[in-house]
């Protein structure tokens, strides 16, 4: 009775051995199961790079065109809140990115005819807060030796924004910056350019 007992257990798991390996039953599950996470960083890693790329262009364009708008006044007409309203512009241009408060600063730099770079005026946009960034007269760095020619003025605009990532913003939104819990990339462009309609650019009231 023994020997007969093992032979239909023998048989049972035979049979069930091979009902398994040829069940494809939820293979499609297991399947997603081990590519579903790879697909999910591809996709939010397209997402963070291309919407990366895209506002570090809008950063560009910022600069660019705030510069452009203050180079184009005619002198005598620059003055504190033309340069305001003008870097407002220049952040109106990163809409709609919200997670973190751009800084625009506008400098006009007047270079001696001993090749000297001196602030002449200075105004800074953080987010909708203005204020004077730099003192004049204060000596101007950085500026590339091409742009340095003597007895000429330049318009200079940066503008600076931290690019926060969205995948990390949404799982730690509730947390403050002050934690660490952002993952932010330095995002910044200056432009220089020479005034359109006159050789210098004063502002009346900077």
């Amino acid at each position: 009775m023994l020997i007969a007992m093992n032979e239909k257990i023998r048989s049972y798991a035979n049979n069930w051995l091979r009902r398994f390996n040829g069940d494809e039953r939820g293979a499609a599950a297991i399947e997603f199961a081990f590519i579903a996470p790879l697909l999910i960083t591809l996709y939010l890693g397209t997402m963070e790079i291309s919407r990366g790329l895209q506002l570090n262009k809008k950063v560009g364009r910022s600069a660019s065109a705030s510069a452009d708008l203050i180079a184009q006044v005619d002198q005598g007409a620059l003055d504190k809140a033309t340069i305001e309203d003008i870097l407002k512009i220049g952040k109106a241009t990163l809409q709609p990115y919200n997670l973190a408060k751009p800084t625009i600063i506008a400098t006009g730099i007047t270079i001696s005819a001993a090749g000297a770079a001196t602030v002449s005026w200075s105004r800074q946009m953080v987010d909708t807060t203005a204020s004077k960034p730099f003192a004049a007269g204060s000596a101007v760095t950085g500026i590339p030796p091409k742009l340095l020619v003597p007895s000429t003025f330049l318009v200079k605009v940066q503008t600076k924004l931290e690019y926060r990532s969205v995948t990390a913003w949404s799982l730690t939104k509730n947390k403050s910056d002050a934690n660490g819990s952002y993952a932010a990339i330095d995002m910044s462009e200056v432009y220089y350019l020479r005034p359109r309609t006159t050789d210098n650019l004063t502002c009346n009231d900077c």
